[in-house]
């Protein structure tokens, strides 16, 4: 297909609200990319603690921050600060969900616009699983992901597992991961029971979709230390660990998953995709154009978003066919 430029200058920062998304400007650190079914596009931007928006007019707007790290209190409109958002996802109703990871909380902002905690109490720690959400302690939550049945996955990095929950007054559960890291191999185990290598900074990423059967899967990026990251897919909802792929040219920084169950993912500075069938493709090679890969993000026309970090650049990459 055919990729171009979205939004950003290239230049940080003076963000441009309320003009063109050509205008716009981000940090280097625009890792997680969501797009929602009506088409609009949101970028978490950690380094300037903002959640921006670019609707299907390519207007470009802050959602959710100030530009400076800290708390909004829940109730309060989504301009609130936040503290390095790392991982941004919506459900059908509308809702987004923030991994906000310096309050260590995954927050939700409604469509009226009101930010609230979904999970987490602000202060990095760990309870026991059948905790409630807004109860449960967390501990630098990186990535967030909604399945279709409006499940919430996170990957609760200090804690060295992925868990999910359905609401804040629901039970936080354990999706994978036993809070050990440096994992052996952990292919054939059952995800709960492993330890995962889990980084606080680097390559790390999840995506939910639905496997063979109508049944949830979990698709997860991790480093391995010392070597290679790796692509894993979790079944749920207590499933043996499958090795999708093991990273060649670079860290697997980047998982989404389109709406046929295709897992896209980012393996240095070229897109792969895992089709239903297993078999594996590239889709985009995008070294010789010095595009780097932050988030993905694939929309229902099977276009592809990407946040081009050290491009401070948000881009699309469109099918020849649709």
């Amino acid at each position: 297909g055919t990729i171009s430029t979205l939004a950003g200058t290239g230049e940080p920062f003076d963000r441009g609200d309320g003009g063109h998304a050509s205008e716009a400007r981000f940090s280097r650190e625009i890792a997680a990319v969501a797009v929602d079914p009506s088409g609009n596009v949101y970028v978490a931007d950690a380094f300037d603690h903002t959640v921006r928006r670019i609707d299907t007019a390519e207007t470009a707007l802050t959602l959710a921050g100030t530009g400076e790290p800290g708390f909004g209190e829940d109730g309060e409109p989504a301009e609130a600060q936040l503290d390095t958002p790392t991982g941004v996802a919506v459900d059908t109703a509308g809702n987004v969900y923030v991994a906000d990871a310096g309050n260590h909380r995954v927050r939700r902002i409604d469509p009226a616009g009101t930010i609230s905690t979904f999970a987490g109490t602000g202060k990095a720690g760990f309870f026991g699983p059948l905790v409630q959400a807004a109860s449960s302690p967390l501990n630098r939550p990186q990535r967030v992901a909604v399945g279709t049945d409006g499940t919430v996955y996170f990957l609760d990095a200090g804690n060295r597992r992925v868990r999910s929950v359905i609401s804040p007054a629901s039970r936080i559960r354990a999706v994978a991961g036993n809070g050990e890291q440096d994992s052996p191999r952990v292919a054939g185990f059952f995800a709960g029971s492993v330890a995962l290598h889990v980084p606080l900074v680097g390559a790390l990423d999840l995506t939910v979709g639905t496997a063979d059967g109508g049944g949830a899967e979990v698709h997860l990026a991790l480093g391995e230390p010392g070597g290679p990251s790796r692509l894993w897919t979790v079944p749920l909802p207590e499933g043996r660990i499958v090795e999708r792929f093991q990273g060649r040219r670079g860290d697997i920084g980047a998982v989404a998953t389109g709406s046929d169950g295709t897992v896209y993912f980012a393996d240095g500075t070229a897109i792969h995709a895992i089709r239903p069938d297993g078999s594996v493709s590239t889709v985009a090679e995008l070294g010789e154009y010095g595009i780097s890969v932050g988030g993905l993000a694939v929309d229902v026309d099977g276009r592809i978003w990407l946040s081009d970090p050290e491009a401070r650049r948000l881009r699309v990459l469109e099918p020849t066919s649709r």
